[in-house]
């Protein structure tokens, strides 16, 4: 019951469905129950709320017991990449033996969870085929890969076309039966599973390597004095040939992360080096060191011996309470790594959706409110561009920070303008503010 098992729970509970939604987190299911789960969507919380106090969303522990009651099975489970990058398919393993434990002829079972290719018609049907049936005779089998964007209003899982294939053309035929039940936009059909598994591949690895140029070009547009938020917008223009992607300080989340290092290994399995995908995770990674880096640069610069920096925003994305791979995370790493000498480092951190952190392995409990954050603070570090940074009141703001505080935005919130008007020193990523030789950089 994560961010893609619970929409579509809630989706087939709607459409009228009995359906159960598995999670082995007892505490999970408690919060849902008792309306604690927040996501930052009133109506979906809402829906979600109406559906199990009337019983017809279900929630259980108990996969083997949901497997024998129900008709269809969808896998939504994390699989997570392991040590040196490789995949982590122990949960989604796990999954399948418990299901094959109570398969029984007429199922059908779908992995909607991020596997590498090929995985469904081999690992996956191996295991369920330890039943004693056969996959295609006695029950179905399909890949349709997840497209669910969480905290995304505007594209709700209906309307969103559903990719799927099949491990023979009955699964196939059954899996687009269902899918086409609840999916407004309609179902697209592959040839086969290794197909589906590849596109889930191509679509977040076309984003993850277009963030990478799209950062490398932003530090490239500081040290020639243009903004790459003009740039972008006016590239954004043209009708074809070009989709905006927006720089930030590293590449976060449960897929795109993860989802490029499943391709590459699934490329060296069949001897093949993927060199742009290489490339541009070196260049997402550099990303939170740039960051790190120039939180140094601007503390050093105005001879802060024992700064204290707020970081404001430890979600992996804007108004979301997910802190998986957050970019955050990282660059709060990489400043604790950069202490030098007896100099000490202070560090506040405050996410008005997330109240606590690990980083190396330590919990980091946020504060409060954004006030006790950033009190005294001599630098505020914005790596997340929640709504409610976008609302903060400047002015209030400056009279609680240290006399000379330095705003570095990593997330394109403010204008530069309106920040240094306040009294902030104002350092935007992807602006010319690093570029003393620049021009448009040289102030009054």
């Amino acid at each position: 019951m994560g961010h893609v098992g619970l929409p579509l729970a809630v989706t087939f509970a709607q459409a009228c469905y009995p359906t159960i939604g598995v999670d082995k987190s007892v505490a999970r299911l408690a919060s849902l129950k008792h309306a604690g789960y927040r996501s930052g969507d009133d109506w979906f919380e809402s829906v979600l709320t109406s559906l199990i106090t009337e019983g017809k969303l279900e929630l259980a522990t108990d996969t083997r017991e949901a497997t024998r009651r129900a008709d269809c099975i969808l896998i939504c489970v994390p699989t997570p990449a392991g040590r040196h990058g490789r995949p982590d398919t122990s949960v989604i393993c796990e999954t399948l033996r418990s299901i094959s434990k109570s398969l029984s002829p007429g199922k059908l079972v779908v992995i909607e969870s991020t596997v590498y290719p090929g995985f469904t018609d081999t690992v996956a049907r191996s295991i369920l085929e330890k039943s004693g049936m056969k996959c295609g005779v006695d029950f179905g089998l399909a890949h349709s890969p997840s497209r669910v964007d969480p905290g995304n209003t505007r594209h709700r899982l209906v309307e969103i076309p559903k990719v799927l294939g099949g491990v023979e053309q009955d699964s196939g035929e059954v899996a687009a039966l269902l899918y086409e039940s609840i999916i407004k936009a309609g179902v697209i059909r592959v040839t086969d599973t290794r197909t589906a598994e590849c596109v889930k591949m191509l679509e977040n690895v076309y984003r993850f390597v277009n963030i990478a140029l799209v950062n490398e070009f932003a530090l490239f547009c500081e040290r020639v004095g243009v903004n790459v938020f003009d740039a972008i917008k006016a590239a954004a223009s043209k009708p074809f040939g070009f989709h905006p992607h927006y720089p930030g300080p590293g590449v976060g989340g449960p897929c795109i992360p993860k989802d490029q290092l499943y391709l590459r290994y699934s490329a060296h399995k069949v001897r093949l080096r993927l060199r742009v995908v290489e490339a541009s995770a070196k260049t997402n990674d550099m990303m939170t060191d740039e960051v790190a880096e120039e939180v140094q640069a601007q503390m050093k610069r105005f001879r802060v011996t024992s700064p204290k920096i707020a970081v404001l925003g430890l979600a992996y994305k804007k108004d979301r309470p997910e802190t998986v791979e957050s970019p955050a995370v990282k660059v709060i790493s990489r400043l604790l790594s950069k202490k030098r000498g007896h100099a000490r480092l202070g560090l506040a951190l405050y996410d008005p959706c997330v109240s606590s952190v690990v980083v190396n392995g330590k919990t980091l409990e946020c504060e409060k409110t954004l006030e006790q954050a950033a009190a005294r603070a001599d630098c505020l570090l914005f790596l997340v561009d929640h709504e409610a940074f976008s609302d903060l009141e400047l002015p209030n703001l400056k009279r609680i920070v240290a006399r000379e505080c330095v705003v570095v935005d990593t997330k394109n919130i403010f204008e530069a303008r309106e920040v240094e008007e306040v009294g902030f020193r104002y350092v935007g990523l992807g602006k010319p503010h690093r570029c003393p030789n620049a021009q448009s950089t040289k102030r009054p």
